[in-house]
């Protein structure tokens, strides 16, 4: 798994936001490329949690938000680096890893 970087979609100050580019590479060899928003981040720590709640603890929590630094490069490159490490965690781990829940989050 690798978040090799990210990008500002749309104006910074009306309305934009940051995707995030997702690389994981399958046991079997394939690449799965995906691009990701941080709601999209937030949303699926919300549902693992909600379909493994014993998890709950397991489950890192995300990096912090911060609109007065929402578009700095330092800011998004520290959050890129704490994403990559959140996304390994959870599709590492045995239960969530293989879940349908996270295939789709991955696919969609």
């Amino acid at each position: 798994v690798k978040i090799c970087g990210f990008h500002p979609v749309g104006a910074q100050n009306s309305g934009g936001f940051v995707v995030f580019d997702i690389e994981i590479h399958t046991r079997e060899g394939t690449l799965i490329k995906a691009h990701k928003r941080y709601s999209a981040f937030v949303r699926l720590r919300s549902d693992l949690i909600t379909a493994f709640p014993r998890l709950k603890t397991l489950i890192p929590r995300l990096p912090p938000k911060s609109s007065l630094a929402k578009y700095r490069p330092s800011f998004l490159e520290r959050r890129r680096q704490q994403l990559s490490y959140w996304l390994t965690t959870v599709l590492l781990h045995p239960e969530t890893g293989s879940s349908a829940l996270l295939r789709k989050w991955v696919l969609e």
